[in-house]
């Protein structure tokens, strides 16, 4: 049961890690910008299916809407 928390904390760590190289030189407008596209995208496609369905429903439509 101890391992518990060392494992949070390990992926804590890992995420803190990975946002900060994703973020090293970017202000946070570059960043909101890169993603916007794909949000976007993500809209349309849960417009067009509101009901959602299976991820493998989900990923064929997000391929199928490209």
């Amino acid at each position: 049961m101890n391992y518990f928390g060392e494992f949070v904390y390990i992926v804590l760590a890992v995420l803190l890690i990975m946002f900060w190289r994703a973020r090293t030189g970017r202000k946070i407008d570059d960043l909101l910008s890169a993603s916007e596209q794909e949000h976007h995208h993500v809209h349309r496609v849960l417009n067009k299916y509101p009901l959602g369905g299976a991820w493998r429903q989900f990923k064929g439509w997000m391929a199928e809407a490209k």
